[in-house]
C-alpha cells in the first residue's frame, strides 16, 4: 500500500471519538506475525508490545494521516505444557485478544474480534504443533492456501546452546519450505552463528 505503514496492506478505517468529542479517523494496516517456538510467551508479549508502540507513534503523527497496525499473531509451540500456559494467557489477558475480553464462544483461530478492530492491538492464535509439520494443522493449512493470510514477519529464538541447537535449522527450514510465509517475509533474527571463544 503506497504511503502505508511499513508496506503492510490497508485493512480498514477506524473512527473513534477523542476526549474533545471530535471524531478521529485511523487507517489500520494488517500484519501477520508468526512466533515459532513460542515457549511460555515472551516473544509473543514483545510482539504485542511492538505493535502497540509502532501504532502509538504512527497515530500521533502530526500533520499526517493517522495510521496504526493490527496484528494477527500466530504462536506455534509443540510442548503441551507450554501450549496450555499460552492458552491461559489468551483466556485471561485482553492484550492477546485485540484489547477485548476473551469470547469463549468465538472460534479459536484468532478471528473472534473480526467485527471490531482496535488500532494498535493484536489477536493471538495459539497452535500446538511441531512446526516441521505445519502443513498438517488445519489453521496453518488455511494460511498456506490463502496468500494474504501468510506471515509478514516470522520471529524465533530457537538458538539453543552450543552443541544443542534445538533443531533450529530443521524447524525454521520447515516453516520456510511449507509456503506459510509471504514473499519478502522478514525473519527475526535474520541469522546467527554459534562459536567457541577462548
Amino acid at each position: 500500500a503506497a504511503g502505508g505503514l511499513g508496506g503492510f496492506d490497508l485493512d480498514d478505517d477506524y473512527q473513534h471519538g477523542n476526549n474533545a468529542g471530535d471524531t478521529v479517523e485511523v487507517d489500520i494496516y494488517k500484519v501477520t506475525i508468526m512466533v515459532v517456538g513460542a515457549g511460555r510467551g515472551p516473544l509473543v508479549r514483545e510482539a504485542i508490545d511492538a505493535v502497540a508502540r509502532v501504532s502509538a507513534a504512527a497515530v500521533n503523527n502530526p500533520g499526517g494521516r493517522r495510521k496504526a497496525l493490527h496484528a494477527k499473531i500466530v504462536a506455534i509451540e509443540k510442548n503441551p505444557s507450554a501450549v496450555l500456559y499460552l492458552q491461559s494467557l489468551k483466556h485471561g489477558d485482553p492484550s492477546w485478544n485485540g484489547g477485548l475480553e476473551f469470547d469463549e464462544y468465538a472460534d479459536d483461530e484468532g478471528g473472534q474480534n473480526d467485527h471490531m478492530v482496535i488500532p494498535g492491538t493484536s489477536d493471538v492464535t495459539v497452535i500446538g504443533c511441531d512446526m516441521r509439520e505445519a502443513v498438517n494443522h488445519p489453521v496453518l493449512q488455511r494460511m498456506i492456501q490463502n496468500p494474504k493470510a501468510r506471515a509478514d514477519i516470522v520471529v524465533s529464538e530457537l538458538l539453543g546452546s552450543f552443541g544443542d541447537n534445538e533443531l533450529s535449522p530443521e524447524c525454521l527450514d520447515g516453516v520456510q519450505a511449507c509456503g506459510i510465509l509471504k514473499e519478502g517475509c522478514v525473519s527475526i533474527p535474520q541469522s546467527y552463528t554459534a562459536f567457541i571463544a577462548p
